[in-house]
């Protein structure tokens, strides 16, 4: 029973971290999920009798691995691993973490999410990643789920760090934009968006467990949805003008610069 339950909190955990992960790793994603993929078809794994109890347990560890707060730890690991691996100084990263918390202008309790898909023109998607990577923390690109399903990573981990390039024309090790993605689909539920792209204004939010913002045990004060493909500068104009926010109106200039 006990392998049991580690088989499954193996996949769970290698799931989320293989999600996130997909965000600046480029080739070496690639590489690691062809791994897995092939070690993977010789993996047998028992079957698991109907438990309540396993699957409750196996629910509270995927909500958790989609939390901000879980991500933002692999992306630090990541981060770290990757210039150990290169042979980069450790300053290096500390000035790029005390950069973005420099640049946040939002505050803790406050989020702006980005809803997009792969389906979008590649036009308007680096156009947002620009004008985002102008704010800062909390703010995030969100996607519904990975493009061909859950079991085809590589094909979203190649278009996220596509369209993250500084220059769409690079090759090998490129300049990104500091920007984050997240795969929620609680995300689109909570704030029924029907559409992409879409732009959502949170203040107010209260996550004290850390689990994924798209849950209904996360509370918010209020938020504002703007829907369309225009700038990003222009749906944070219009949500500062109905949500009467002068700093929201005042990042929309900001960025616009």
């Amino acid at each position: 029973m006990l392998f049991r339950k580690n088989v499954l909190k193996t996949i769970i955990i290698l799931a989320s971290l293989g999600l996130f992960a997909l965000v600046g790793y480029g080739q070496s994603l690639e590489g690691m999920v062809n791994s897995v993929n092939q070690k993977a078809k010789n993996l047998n794994v028992p079957n698991i009798p109907h438990n309540e109890e396993a699957i409750k347990k196996a629910q509270e560890a995927y909500q958790m691995s989609q939390s901000p707060v879980f991500k933002m730890h692999v992306e630090e690991f990541k981060q770290e691993l990757k210039a150990i691996l290169r042979g980069e100084k450790a300053d290096k990263l500390t000035q790029y973490y005390s950069q973005m918390k420099k640049n946040n202008i939002l505050s803790e309790n406050e989020r702006i999410y980005i809803f997009v898909s792969s389906s979008m023109p590649e036009t308007t998607i680096r156009n947002y990643i620009k004008q985002a990577s102008k704010i800062g923390s909390n703010i995030y690109f969100v996607m519904r789920g990975t493009i061909g399903g859950i079991k085809k990573i590589t094909p979203t981990a190649q278009w996220i760090t596509s369209v993250i390039k500084k220059d769409p024309y690079c090759k090998g090790e490129c300049e990104m934009y500091p920007v984050k993605f997240l795969i929620d689909p609680f995300l689109y539920k909570k704030y029924n968006i029907q559409r992409v792209p879409a732009v959502v204004y949170v203040n107010g939010l209260e996550n004290p467990e850390g689990l994924s913002e798209g849950l209904n045990s996360v509370k918010v004060k209020n938020f504002f949805v703007s829907y369309g493909d225009v700038s990003l500068e222009y749906h944070l104009k219009l949500i500062g003008e109905r949500a009467k926010n002068e700093n929201i109106k005042n990042l929309a200039l900001n960025i616009g610069n």
